[in-house]
């Protein structure tokens, strides 16, 4: 094994595990199988000072998933998680792929009607959770699965309506026959993941096994990855950076994953030199923390070596290379096709680009007719594969999203680029009004509902503003009812208790009508403004 903390990598990174299976598509459990049979003693999961090598993980898979197969009907063949990143979080991807099962990831943080929305529609059977979530969980939706099950300790009362279960700990569970289990096809779907709601309620996402196994390939490749890499993961396994960028990469290309609960700046340095880590991934906001920290003599001598990131301002991505030694990369993508585009190894991307589109896309700039555009102008980004099974085949529940989307034999993204005469893509935004704040995407209807929730509120607008660490801030803009009264501190408090930390204003500002266009549209351009009048809490 090669030192760990060495930022070379072996010329000419090995072909990824593609090539092991059935022409180029694949499944989790085929990939996870074929590289612990190549590197069963490597190490794959890192948590804190505990290590497991690809042979346990893959006896974890298989206990967990027995217990999976045999907690759930084929009517309801789906598990829904409400976790954060932990080793049991993985055990649950990986046992639910294991066995067949559908996974739903939920986002832990969060609350209210948002949460209970994604859990009534994640049509699951089992719910896995932590002790604390119980009391952020109606009654009610816990009552609604066949059983739920308690990562860590079991609450000292359980409900008695309530079927609770335990997989305690995980490493008890026991397989009930893998070799008997039905097959699983590289076009099944793997998980249902909620989109971040942008353009109004969140989208729940069917995500091909072939999705994950050819999409963690190319970027295998394009990114030069080896074994020798350690990621450090500090995305969630909610999301599917968490679940491609990070695990599904390190599984082909034979690397460990570092899982972190979050990320921390007090702790990022530590974190890297306890496991060597040398890939990155995430957003701009993140690079802009890790600047913040006090130079070291040794920052360019870490094992960092490579950064999957996405909207680097072009000025911090020169002086980030240069003060930490490594290499930043972007890559396009989101959560129904992934990726898009990405780097070529030898090839120096212009500045501000995300690189070309994959070999598994065609991708096109149109107008609003969908008429293609030269290179150089400006209009939404559309796809369509190459390939079988690497995009979602549709919204789970939501015909008409689905038909809006998937129109004149074009996937639409809803994001506004541009093509050079290289074929080099540049980012430009969203079609749709969005927030993107702390590397998640914030829908602005889901937070504009939350905030009429209060009865003093007439009307509401969510914008984004320019925030210091790259991305936006939150900024809210509220109208009252005529002879109500509300404090912007009362009315942060009163949002902060029913969103998500990420989706909580920054600023608040009363105005006695938002100001509308002739057509009746709020005029969002006037509402970016900080003045005098504009209530900032103090967050960052």
């Amino acid at each position: 094994m090669s030192d760990p903390n060495s930022k070379s990598s072996a010329p000419g990174a090995p072909a990824s595990l593609l090539r092991l299976l059935n022409a180029g598509h694949g499944t989790i459990p085929e990939a996870m199988t074929a590289r612990t049979a190549l590197t069963p003693d490597r190490p794959f999961l890192h948590w804190e000072r505990h290590t497991w090598t690809y042979r346990e993980a893959v006896a974890m898979a298989h206990g967990v998933g027995g217990y999976f197969r045999k907690m759930t009907t084929p009517d309801r063949p789906r598990v829904a998680t409400f976790l954060g990143n932990c080793p049991e979080a993985m055990w649950t991807w990986l046992g639910a792929m294991f066995s067949g099962k559908v996974l739903v990831p939920i986002n832990r943080k969060h609350r209210g009607t948002l949460l209970a929305d994604m859990l009534s529609r994640s049509g699951a059977s089992l719910l896995v959770t932590d002790a604390t979530a119980l009391n952020e969980i109606a009654p009610e939706l816990l009552a609604a699965f066949e059983a739920v099950v308690i990562v860590g300790d079991l609450p000292v009362e359980p409900t008695p309506s309530m079927k609770w279960e335990r997989i305690a700990p995980f490493q008890e569970a026991q397989c009930d026959g893998m070799s008997r289990w039905a097959p699983i096809r590289s076009s099944d779907v793997a998980c249902v993941m909620f989109t971040s709601g942008t353009t109004g309620r969140s989208k729940a996402v069917p995500i091909l096994h072939n999705q994950y196994v050819r999409g963690a390939a190319r970027l295998v490749d394009a990114y030069q990855l080896t074994a020798d890499d350690v990621f450090h993961n500090w995305l969630p396994l909610f999301h599917l950076a968490g679940q491609l960028h990070m695990t599904m990469t390190a599984i082909l290309c034979g690397g460990a994953v570092a899982l972190q609960p979050t990320f921390s700046v007090s702790r990022f340095w530590e974190e890297i030199e306890l496991h060597g880590c040398s890939v990155l991934c995430g957003f701009a906001s993140i690079l802009h923390f890790i600047e913040s920290l006090p130079p070291r003599v040794q920052d360019a001598a870490s094992s960092l070596r490579v950064g999957i990131f996405a909207g680097i301002p072009p000025t911090l991505h020169d002086r980030f290379e240069r003060r930490f030694g490594m290499r930043l990369d972007e890559n396009y993508g989101m959560t129904e096709i992934d990726p898009i585009t990405y780097p070529e190894p030898g090839v120096e991307p212009p500045e501000a680009s995300c690189g070309r589109p994959s070999a598994d896309v065609e991708l096109a700039i149109v107008d609003d007719n969908d008429q293609l555009l030269p290179a150089g102008q400006l209009g939404e980004i559309v796809v369509r594969p190459r390939a079988p099974d690497v995009l979602t085949p549709g919204y789970d529940g939501d015909e008409r999203a689905s038909m809006r989307t998937f129109r004149n034999l074009w996937f639409h993204t809803g994001d506004f680029g541009a093509l050079d005469d290289r074929g080099f893509l540049y980012f430009k935004g969203r079609a749709e009004h969005y927030i993107r704040r702390r590397g998640e995407n914030v829908s602005v209807a889901e937070l504009e509902a939350i905030i009429l929730t209060h009865t003093a509120i007439s009307e509401c607008a969510a914008v984004g503003v320019a925030s210091e660490l790259g991305e936006e801030d939150i900024k809210i803009v509220v109208a009252l009812h005529p002879g109500c009264t509300i404090s912007a501190a009362e009315l942060w408090d009163y949002a902060a208790a029913r969103m998500a930390a990420f989706m909580r204003p920054r600023y608040i500002e009363f105005v006695g009508q938002l100001p509308r266009g002739e057509l009746g549209k709020v005029r969002i351009s006037d509402l970016r403004q900080l003045s005098e009048r504009t209530w900032g809490a103090d967050i960052r």
